[in-house]
């Protein structure tokens, strides 16, 4: 085992606790990769307690080093790269310290894999000649502030339209800067592809996972309960909650009046309050297990109408065997069947028309749940997922081995 190549896992996050997208794709790909490398991981943290905090014996990381960020420091950075043409999204999470860090920590790593396109900065100042550099963008964050642009109006439509062209720009020329980079939807590496990535071969799609023994297929529905889940701090989803409450549920309700909508996930205690004015709605904030906060749910709904790559909720539901809903946004990057695996409808009245059906009809609904879970066991495994990018890694391995 002592044999096995160095990795350096470059983060702006602690991975801890794995809850969220980004951290969830994050310890998932970590967790594949070290079952063939010693994965050293070295990340930003935005508070000493997430410096400090103790972390879990699971033995995916060899060793972790956290860099302390404030956020004023993260603040004044964005701030000063309001005069340049480097990205907020990038210029927010600059640190010497962490640049000397990850730099320090790549003299013995053979594999270097930055996480998310805002550390790929300090990738370029380490010499790749014998190295493996592999960027893992998840999504083209540019094409998700392209259409949140399209929603939002004041200061946020502003900081978008400002951010979209600083972001394409550097996105093409990290994709150019590394051997390889991994998205997680076929939809965002055509994106790039059409701005004129000149290095398409380069690009991987490795979807999103879920994890069974997390999720495990307990469909067990109270008929009245309509599940969302996701971070309450991140603009997709909020304005999928927004959405969903002033345009769908009251017409769920007029059919169903004891029809509850269940909100799971992160939330500041402030903003409880103005969801749960609404009759029938619940937020239950952050849970220990998302299964147990799920329990009697009917259906899952993911009305998302910004953002890009694969909605981890959607799969979380298929495999909690909920019946899914969600619009044509949501179901990007998914090889389900509509109408067989989960349902994918845009009109409010529409959505919900199929969410009252689901609900009334239990055979309907019998049938989706479990065609839902099949799908998923067949196309979600995290390590089928991240498969490639070993093969990938294995063979630049051996190319600089061999020179």
């Amino acid at each position: 085992m002592s044999n096995k190549p160095n990795l350096l896992l470059i983060s702006s996050r602690v991975p801890y606790p794995v809850i969220g997208g980004d951290r969830l794709r994050l310890y998932h790909m970590a967790k594949v990769l070290a079952s063939k490398y010693k994965v050293h991981l070295v990340c930003l943290a935005d508070t000493q307690f997430d410096v400090e905090k103790e972390l879990p014996n699971d033995g995916v990381f060899s060793s972790v080093e956290r860099i302390f960020l404030p956020k004023w420091q993260s603040w004044l950075n964005s701030l000063i790269a309001l005069l340049t043409r480097t990205p907020l999204q990038v210029a927010y999470y600059k640190s010497s310290p962490f640049y000397k860090a990850v730099i320090k920590k790549s003299l013995e790593s053979e594999i270097i894999v930055s996480h998310l396109v805002r550390t790929s900065d300090v990738v370029s100042q380490i010499d790749g000649k014998d190295k493996v550099k592999i960027l893992e963008m998840t999504d083209a964050i540019s094409l998700n502030y392209q259409r949140s642009s399209k929603l939002d109006i004041g200061f946020k439509r502003f900081i978008f339209w400002l951010e979209i062209g600083r972001l394409q720009r550097y996105e093409l020329a990290a994709i150019s800067a590394f051997d390889a980079s991994v998205l997680v939807s076929g939809v965002d590496k055509t994106y790039l592809s059409d701005l004129g990535n000149p290095t398409p071969d380069k690009v991987f799609v490795c979807s999103n996972g879920v994890d069974l023994d997390r999720f495990p297929f307990d469909y067990a529905p109270d008929g009245k309960t309509i599940l969302f889940i996701g971070s309450m701090d991140y603009h997709p989803n909020i304005d999928a909650v927004v959405y969903f409450i002033e345009n769908v549920f009251p017409l769920i309700r007029k059919d169903i009046p004891e029809a509850i909508f269940r909100i799971v996930g992160r939330i500041a205690e402030k903003d409880i309050a103005q969801y749960q004015l609404h009759e029938g709605v619940e937020v239950t904030g952050t849970v220990e297990s998302v299964s147990a906060a799920a329990q009697g749910a009917t259906v899952g709904v993911c009305p998302v109408r910004v953002g890009a790559g694969v909605q981890n909720k959607i799969l979380e539901y298929m495999a909690l065997g909920l019946p899914t809903v969600t619009t044509t946004m949501g179901f990007e990057g998914l090889a389900a069947q509509p109408n067989q695996d989960l349902f994918v409808v845009d009109d409010p009245s529409a959505m919900a028309r199929q969410i009252v059906d689901i609900m009334k009809h239990p055979e309907l609904a019998e049938d989706h749940s479990r065609a839902g879970r099949s799908y998923v066991e067949t196309n979600h495994a995290w390590d089928a997922q991240f498969k490639p990018l070993l093969e990938f890694i294995d063979s630049k391995l051996s190319q600089i081995n061999i020179t």
